[in-house]
Formats: C-alpha cells, sequence, structure tokens
C-alpha cells in the first residue's frame, strides 16, 4: 500500500507520461553505438519505450531532439554500459535486504 500511495505522490508532481517511461529503462552506450547490436541486445532502450511502434531503424535520427529535450526539461535519461549492468544484475539477484520506502511527509 505505501509503494502504490509513494507512486501516486510521484505521478502527482510529475505528470508527464514520457518522464515516467525514461524513469522505467536505462539504455547502454556499447550497445546504442552499432545497428546489429542495437537489433540483438535491446538498444535505444529509452527511444523504444517512447515511440515503440517507430521501426528500430528509425529510432537513431531523434537523437538530437530527444536529448535536446532531455536536457531542457531534465529528464532522467541515464546511461551505462553492458558490462555495468550486468554486474548491478548479478547485485540484485544476490542481494537479501530489500530497499524499503520511507514515506514522506
Amino acid at each position: 500500500m505505501l509503494l502504490i500511495k509513494l507512486f501516486f505522490t510521484f505521478r502527482e508532481k510529475t505528470v508527464d507520461w514520457g518522464m515516467h517511461e525514461l524513469e522505467a529503462v536505462m539504455d547502454r552506450n556499447d550497445i546504442n553505438d552499432n545497428f546489429f547490436k542495437v537489433m540483438t541486445f535491446f538498444g535505444d532502450h529509452a527511444l523504444h519505450h517512447l515511440f515503440p511502434t517507430l521501426d528500430h531503424a528509425l529510432l537513431r535520427h531523434l537523437y538530437p531532439v530527444f536529448l535536446k529535450h532531455c536536457e531542457e526539461f531534465r529528464a532522467n535519461y541515464r546511461l551505462t554500459s553492458q558490462y555495468d549492468f550486468f554486474i548491478a544484475q548479478l547485485r540484485m539477484a544476490v542481494k537479501e535486504d530489500p530497499n524499503v520506502l520511507k514515506e514522506s511527509s
């Protein structure tokens, strides 16, 4: 119940659907630089979530406008490497103590 309350509190502050999409994904800079890798390793992930019906061959052309808007609206567009992503995934898999969200006043 607390998680639902926190979600709706955040949602009231940020009602933009695109901002929520960017919070849900992370891109890998060593995947996005090659179209073959993009197609085989889920590259251009953020743009795919924003424009799911566009062909992946077109997504790379949206980056100049996308990055400009991310900067202008302070969107949380996150980049990492495939290696760091893999290590973080392993750390989450072996984690025993959950992150407990605290209720904000």
